[in-house]
Formats: structure tokens, sequence, C-alpha cells
């Protein structure tokens, strides 16, 4: 079936080492078929029961994914795909712990998830309904369940300690037009027949770059748990060479626009603001490496230019040129002011308060007060921007700074943002922030070409940005890091 063919591919594309006949492999619930067909090799096959043929290359047993008949450690990889949603929302925990437990190398995951597919799977099962079929035993199962979420399946993950990586399945597009096909188009079997032949990895249905996911893939690697990580905290070079007992605040530009309000708020001029600053300014441009793209890093070009080259000061902070602190309004719950720009010189003396600022000399952050999002962190990136993205960057928060995953698992509930990457603080918590945020992100640069869509979308950098200053604001908040929330004026 074309259904079966789409959600094997991405597996097998990503774990080319399924194809490494010296590695065992258990699949859990693989039907009389599974895996095996396409990488045509000795697999390992536990279903309840097998009805009908079974594929030359699969050793059924039968038994169950919540108590699996084999010892600990008894496979390289374990591989469990479209099983979850099967099971009942209390015994998928120990599901995942089942499968943990029979793998010595790593653990393959995938099951469809979320709201979105909930919802289009109701219509599917309508669709059979209206068209005589009845709704099959399969699709009953998943209603009658509930699929489970990204964000329930992420914190059982976080919980074991272990290393893992998300990424999208088979997207909506392809999960949903190859159900139909196969159903309902019957001759399009011959043609996926042929294309099998030449490849595993080509799905019979495309995936284009910004499609939203039915199912999503998750690959653990056992044997993580004590693995090395970055250091997080406030110590290292650049936070030793604070130069004097001064506060500074950046406004960061990205066109022309007045700074005469600004009072002692400093400009700093980016992208291509920064070829036309006047005489003096400070700008992103760097000395001894080429500048970053602003294009996609927007305020962050600046913040990089300041850390690594400065000027320091033991208090530092940085706003941008439509979004200023109200400090005016210190203690409000009101959490924005919109201004026109004319408005901007009646509010001057808000911008800048050397009493709030004091607070930052100890161990405390300002920053903006959370924005309300009408969804989850995680469905609002999903439904604004390229959740392939997202789910990159929490891979390699789970790779190098493990600390910080149990924050990530509450961007799956929260609908409270700490958003727009401002803040003050003094230069050594300054510093954490640019290590952790530098790290990830310029991995990301390397390795993701710039996306080819609208102007706003290829600030995904950025984006990026604001989820991991979440997630650390939170963990910061965790170790006893005094955040101090403020209002801001939003510049029309």
């Amino acid at each position: 079936m074309l259904n079966w063919r789409i959600r094997y591919c991405k597996v097998l594309d990503q774990n080319r080492d399924l194809f490494d006949v010296s590695k065992s492999i258990l699949e859990v619930g693989s039907g009389n078929i599974g895996v095996a067909r396409y990488l045509k090799r000795k697999v390992v096959g536990l279903e309840r029961d097998f009805i009908g043929p079974i594929d030359e290359w699969l050793q059924p047993a039968r038994g169950n994914i919540l108590d699996i008949p084999f010892t600990d450690r008894s496979f390289d990889i374990v591989l469990c795909v479209d099983v979850l949603e099967h099971l009942s929302e209390a015994s998928r925990p120990r599901a995942l712990s089942e499968l943990v437990r029979c793998a010595r190398s790593k653990v393959i995951i995938s099951c469809p998830c979320g709201s979105s597919a909930e919802d289009g799977e109701r219509h599917l099962a309508d669709l059979f309904r209206r068209t005589g079929l009845g709704v099959p035993e399969w699709l009953a199962e998943h209603l009658e369940n509930g699929l489970p979420s990204v964000g329930s399946i992420f914190e059982e993950l976080v919980k074991t300690g272990l290393e893992f990586e998300i990424t999208g399945n088979e997207s909506m597009n392809q999960h949903f037009a190859g159900i139909l096909l196969d159903y309902f188009f019957a001759f399009s079997q011959g043609r996926n027949d042929r294309q099998a032949l030449k490849t595993p990895f080509v799905p019979p249905v495309g995936e284009a770059e910004w499609d939203s996911y039915y199912s999503f893939l998750f690959t653990i690697h056992v044997g993580t748990k004590d693995r090395p990580q970055v250091r997080l905290d406030s110590a290292g070079s650049n936070a030793q060479d604070s130069a004097g007992s001064n506060a500074q605040i950046y406004a960061v530009y990205h066109k022309p626009w007045p700074t005469e309000h600004l009072g002692r708020v400093t400009p700093v001029f980016a992208g291509a603001a920064a070829e036309s600053a006047p005489p003096g300014a400070l700008t992103d441009i760097l000395q001894d490496e080429p500048r970053l793209s602003n294009g996609r890093w927007s305020e962050l070009s600046a913040y990089y230019k300041i850390w690594k080259e400065g000027p320091r000061s033991d208090i530092v902070g940085f706003c941008h040129y439509r979004r200023l602190f109200n400090f005016g309004a210190a203690g409000s719950t009101e959490r924005e002011t919109v201004l026109s720009a004319k408005d901007l010189e009646t509010h001057t003396g808000s911008y800048f308060d050397e009493h709030v600022l004091e607070r930052a000399r100890g161990n405390a952050i300002i920053c903006a007060l959370p924005y309300p999002l009408r969804e989850t962190i995680w469905e609002h990136y999903d439904t604004y921007h390229n959740i392939k993205d997202y789910c990159r960057i929490l891979s390699s928060i789970s790779r190098r700074y493990p600390a910080l995953m149990p924050f990530a698992v509450e961007q799956f509930e929260s609908k409270q943002l700490y958003a727009q990457n401002m803040l003050v603080t003094n230069w050594s918590i300054l510093n954490e922030l640019c290590t952790l945020w530098f790290d990830l992100l310029k991995e990301f640069e390397r390795e993701v070409p710039a996306h080819r869509g609208e102007a706003y979308q290829n600030r995904e950098i950025s984006f990026l940005a604001e989820r991991v200053f979440d997630l650390w604001i939170r963990h910061k908040k965790s170790t006893g890091t005094t955040i101090i929330e403020v209002p801001i004026f939003f510049i029309r």
C-alpha cells in the first residue's frame, strides 16, 4: 500500500544503519510485512497475532508492546511505527519504556500526533461512512484512543534522560493522499510497485518544504544518559571583561527611524541601516569576522556585535526601535502601550530608569512581560513558521544542553511566550545567553539553507532565538534568578 511506503520512507532515509546486516532489528507492531520488505534483510517482527502470509524477510514473534518478551538490550535497533495511537493514553508511557529497555543502540518511533491530525482523521472517518465503506478498524481505534500529542511523547522521552531527535515524518498531504489512493484509486498500486523497486527512500507522494505533519519521528539514542554536555552557567571568558560600573541599553535599528527620543538608550544600526548610519554610530559590522546576516538573524546581529567586540558594561540590555521598555509602567500587568512615531518624545523618561536597572547588578534579568498566545508555543510555531526548524533546535538542545529539556517540555503546554529577545541583565548572565544562542543558532545556520519564503519568514533564526530565549528564562527562574517582567511600548 502507498500509505505503508510513505510511513517508512523517512525512517529508512534518516536511519541508513537499518540496512547494516550486522545490526539486529526488532520491529514492534510490524504486521505481516513491516520494514523488512524494504530492507530485504532479517527483521524480528512482534505482533499479538499474525493473520495471512508473512513476508519472507520477517521473523515473527508473538507478544505485546506493554510486556515485550525479550530481555534488556536484546536488539541493536528497536523500531515502532504507527502503534502508540492504538494504545490508551495511560498505557503509552509503559510502551515507550519497554521499547527503550530492549534496545542497545537506538529506538525509532513514529506515530500520528496532535489535534490537526486528529481532526483530519474525523473527516476521513466521515468520508468512509458517506461512501458506504464503513470506518476501517485501524481508524476506529485511532478515534477511540485519541492521538498522542507531540508534547506527551516529548515529555516521556525527556524523563529517560537520553538524547533524542525529533522531526516530521508523514506530512498531512502525504498521509491523506496515500490513504485515498489506497482505498479509492486501486490502479495507482501498479505504479507504486514499480517505483518501490527503484528506491525505498522516495515516497510515492511528495513532501513540500512547508508542509504540516500528520506524524512525527523520534529517534532515541540509548546509552547517552550520562553524555557530556555544554556547561550552562554565567561563567566564561567574555564575562570577565566587563568594564566600569555603568548601565547601557541598546535599541536595534533595521531601517532609518528617529532616534532623538531615546535619551540614554543607544541605537545600534543593523543590516542595511548600518550602511547609512551616522558617522561614529554603533553598527553590527564586525572587525574580525563577517557580520551575521541581518535578514536571517534580525536584532541578534547587533547582540553578536556587542557581545563579541563591545563596548562592554556591567549592566547591558537590548530592545528594538519599535519595541522599547516602558520602565514608567514597571509593575503593571498591561503588556504593551501602542504609540505612534509622533508620540515617542512624550515618553522619553520611561525608556531608561537607573533605579530599575540597578536590580540587574545582582542575580536578576529584566525582560518584557510574556506575550499571550491563542495556542501553545509549539502549536503557534507550527501555525506561523516552519515546524522543521523548531524540531531541529529541540534536537540540538537534547544533544548539547539536556539540562534545558524539562523547560522545553513546558513549551508544549504554555500559551505565554517570552518573546522579542528583549532583556537587561549583568554582563555575566548576558554571556550565558549569548553562548547558548550562538552555539545553537550558528550550527543551525551552517546546516540549514536560508528559506525561500517571503521576507518575513526568512527571519527564521530570530524566531527560533525567541523560543530558545523563552526556555532559557524558564530555566533561570528555576535556578533562583530573579525575573523582572516589564511592560513595553510598541511603536506603529
